[in-house]
């Protein structure tokens, strides 16, 4: 079992992340900008030095990447602070039982069975147990000394790994 508490500067962290842990939309992040740069700049191709067309090509996919970053802490601050995230700001505890995950808050209790944990990810700080493709707990590392969460996620990889394989 461990206890954690999860602050809304935990909350904004995992806002942040969500594009490198969503793989479809880390694609859309770097993709779509592409491709879309790539078709405007596709009638210049005769008319204009390749340098030139990588040169702009870097300049928007800079300022495309400028624009998604700040707009992301912008939605992210106001998602972090303006509701009241009740069960989710605050004290965590995750324990190991037979039938799976359980999670307690002061504001409910939830079973996840270990067929259901499909991806565990270690990311700037923090733990990502998806228990569905697209719902995971989030754990700040600062919490723990890191022998202690290790041998939490091995006991829960081994678990899932029974029931998954």
């Amino acid at each position: 079992m461990i206890t954690y508490e999860l602050t809304r500067w935990d909350m904004l962290a995992g806002f942040m992340t969500v594009g490198f842990r969503n793989r479809i939309l880390l694609v859309f992040i770097f993709a779509v900008p592409l491709f879309n740069r790539l078709l405007t700049l596709a009638p210049k191709f005769g008319t204009h030095s390749l340098p030139y067309l990588l040169f702009d090509l870097l300049i928007y996919l800079v300022g495309f990447a400028a624009v998604f970053i700040i707009l992301q802490v912008v939605f992210g601050l106001v998602n972090a602070f303006t509701p009241k995230h009740r069960g989710v700001v605050g004290r965590h505890v995750l324990e190991i039982t037979e039938e799976g995950l359980v999670e307690r808050t002061d504001f409910n209790e939830t079973l996840h069975k270990w067929s259901s944990i499909c991806r565990i990810l270690s990311l700037w700080g923090y733990i990502y147990i998806y228990v569905s493709d697209s719902n995971s707990y989030q754990i700040p590392k600062r919490c723990f000394p890191p022998l202690v969460i290790e041998d939490f996620l091995s006991d829960i990889r081994r678990r899932a790994k029974q029931i998954n394989s």
